[in-house]
């Protein structure tokens, strides 16, 4: 039972490794994608899947953040966190379920809570990826300063090289597949 003493340390430690296929299968690469289940984050997913993962070599390591929940001693708590499970194990699983069925790949899908910065950051490191692949939400230089950037804090702060896939914002969602990526690349 977690006390709230204990409750950051449970927070920080937390994982859900939700699927994993093909694992024993030998890997030259860990590859990190971070998702949000944002237009942004699939199109990064989407452009890693086909300009980057080699599906006969690589390892995927997916990963999704959801939020920390405030505790309390309410009853209400204790939903909203099975809700936002429920609602991490959705978004990995429909990024899992759009991967290409004519190769097979090697993948883990891992839900945790945490400060998005952090918990990512941590899962790379723990996890020894070689590279982490995000999305940008492109916000502006104002919007990022009062509320941060994820992938501006990753770049700066991963002792791996992270790849910046960014969403062009005058093409359409449905186009993203087959444009010519905008990518940021740091540390390679």
């Amino acid at each position: 039972m977690t006390t709230p003493q204990t409750a950051a340390a449970a927070v920080v430690q937390q994982d859900d490794v939700i699927h994993a296929a093909n694992t024993e299968q030998p890997h030259t690469r860990l590859v990190a994608i971070a998702v949000d289940g944002s237009k942004h984050s699939e199109y990064a997913f989407n452009w890693a899947i086909k300009h980057f993962v080699r599906a006969e070599s690589d390892q995927l390591l997916v990963i999704h953040v959801r939020p920390v929940v405030k505790k309390t001693y309410s009853p209400v708590v204790s939903d909203v966190e099975e809700f936002d499970r429920k609602e991490s194990y959705d978004i990995l699983h429909k990024f899992a379920g759009s991967l290409p069925s004519d190769k097979t790949y090697n993948v883990r899908l891992v839900s945790t809570i945490g400060d998005a910065r952090e918990a990512i950051a941590g899962k790379v490191e723990s996890e020894k990826a070689d590279v982490l692949i995000v999305g940008s939400h492109g916000r502006g230089p104002i919007r990022k300063a009062l509320l941060g950037s994820v992938s501006d804090h990753l770049v700066k702060h991963v002792a791996v090289p992270v790849i910046v896939a960014k969403v062009d914002a005058e093409i359409p969602a449905s186009n993203y597949d087959i444009l010519s990526p905008g990518v940021v690349a740091t540390g390679l």
